[in-house]
Order: C-alpha cells, then sequence, then structure tokens
C-alpha cells in the first residue's frame, strides 16, 4: 500500500487546482474538502519536476510543458479522506500526452469519485461521481480545453438516465440525448438555444438476433419551429421497418 502523504507535509498554499469550470458553495463542505484535498496534492513540491506546480520556483515553463521528460513509471501522490478512504493524484502515460487524473475511494477501496485533466495539467476533462459500492451514480460532466461545459448527464446505478446535454466551446447548447435505463430514446438538434435540424425518437424491438435499436419518428426544426416532414415507423420482430404515417409542418402548424 502507498504511503499517504499529510496536509501538512504537502505544504498546501492556498492556491486552488484550476478547473475553469465550477466553485464550491459556501456550505458545500464535501466540495471545500475535495478543492483542499486537491490544491494540497498539486501544491507538492515533488511535482516541480513535471512542470505542473505553478508555484514551485524551480518549476519549467508552462510553455514548454510538452518538451518536459515524461515520468518513467506513473507518479501517485495520496492522502487520506476526512470521510475516510483515500484521494490519489496520479501522473499517467496516455500517449501522446502525459496527463494527471485524481481518484477518491470510500473505506471500502470503491471508488466514489473520479476526475481527468486536460494536457495543461490545470483545465478538467471529465468528472464522474459513483456510489458506495463504486458504480457509477450521480453526475458525469465533462469540459472542454478552455474550461467551459462540454457535457452534462446524470447515472443512475450505472446507467445513464434522463437528459445528456452537449456543447459546443462557446457554452452553446447544439444537442439533447434523453436516456432511459442506459438507452437513448431521443435525439435533438439546437442551434442559439433552439431545436433546429433533426429529431430523432428510437424504439427498441425484440428481434432473433436480440434488442435492436430501430429509428421510431423523425421531424425537422427551423429555429425552434417544426417545419418539413415529420415520419413515423414501425418495425417487427423479424428487424424490419417500414413508414407508415407523414404528416408535413409548416412553420409549425400541419398541413391538412
Amino acid at each position: 500500500m502507498k504511503k499517504l502523504v499529510s496536509l501538512s507535509a504537502l505544504a498546501v498554499s492556498g492556491v486552488m487546482f484550476s478547473s475553469s469550470a465550477h466553485a464550491c458553495a459556501g456550505n458545500d463542505h464535501a466540495c471545500i474538502q475535495r478543492q483542499q484535498t486537491i490544491a494540497a496534492l498539486h501544491n507538492n513540491p515533488a511535482m516541480c519536476q513535471y512542470g505542473y506546480n505553478p508555484n514551485c520556483q524551480t518549476q519549467t515553463a508552462r510553455s514548454s510543458i510538452n518538451d518536459i521528460p515524461p515520468p518513467q513509471v506513473t507518479t501517485d501522490q495520496c492522502q487520506a479522506r476526512p470521510q475516510g478512504g483515500k484521494a490519489c493524484l496520479t501522473i499517467y502515460k496516455q500517449d501522446p500526452d502525459y496527463k494527471f487524473h485524481l481518484m477518491e475511494t470510500n473505506a471500502q477501496g470503491n471508488l466514489v469519485y473520479a476526475r481527468f485533466y486536460h494536457v495543461d495539467g490545470q483545465t478538467i476533462k471529465s468528472e464522474q461521481w459513483y456510489n458506495a459500492q463504486g458504480i457509477k451514480h450521480g453526475a458525469f460532466k465533462s469540459y472542454h480545453p478552455n474550461g467551459t461545459q462540454k457535457s452534462l448527464g446524470n447515472f443512475v446505478n450505472g446507467q445513464l438516465q434522463g437528459d445528456y446535454k452537449i456543447h459546443d466551446e462557446n457554452g452553446q447548447l447544439i444537442k439533447i440525448e434523453h436516456y432511459q435505463h442506459d438507452n437513448i430514446v431521443l435525439e435533438v438538434f439546437y442551434q442559439n438555444g433552439k431545436k433546429h435540424g433533426q429529431e430523432t425518437e428510437f424504439d427498441y424491438v425484440q428481434t432473433k438476433k436480440g434488442l435492436a435499436q430501430v429509428i421510431a419518428r423523425t421531424a425537422q426544426w427551423v429555429s425552434g419551429v417544426k417545419h418539413g416532414e415529420e415520419q413515423f415507423f414501425e418495425t417487427n420482430h423479424k428487424g424490419k421497418t417500414k413508414l407508415v404515417k407523414t404528416i408535413i409542418w409548416q412553420n409549425g402548424k400541419p398541413n391538412s
């Protein structure tokens, strides 16, 4: 078992590990403890040699971070969590980049939180919460390299459930996927905050080859208004799909 590093030994400077994504609410003690843990791990002088610690006097210029020789082995810096278990900040190899990730485990050794960083070692790439058994449960968030949110979804006991939202680098919503028990049932594209493009509804049919995802309906949207063909489909247990109904929409009104 790796030796845990205490807060005092890590010389906490109070500078938070930058996420460019969110800050803790004043009464969110779990979030505050996590940020303190990250700050402590990040400010460990041992990280200076890799150029990831912005407070090191011996820090290599961040503009040349890609020139820093990568560690020959994975480097872990760990400390105990106040609620039991441990948090470990790791430099790991993923060719051609060398990045950080943070893993928190509970007293039973199960994963309760995971955070990955972009190659700059500062900006969060993704984060996921888990239940006490180490199964994905709770929010999943990912971020663009500029720090804006890329996607936001939710897991319930290991399965995607509800809306999964996807944004561009400017923070604009571009698509929503809706899930039921890890299966996508609806996909809608957006532009300037309004439905724009194709909307697709999915169904699942048991065939001889197994459960098959099929298209049940498609519709077209233009700047938040339904416009064009809306088509309805049926698929039999042999996997054959047929068009059963078409509605023509004109600026939000169906043509009779």
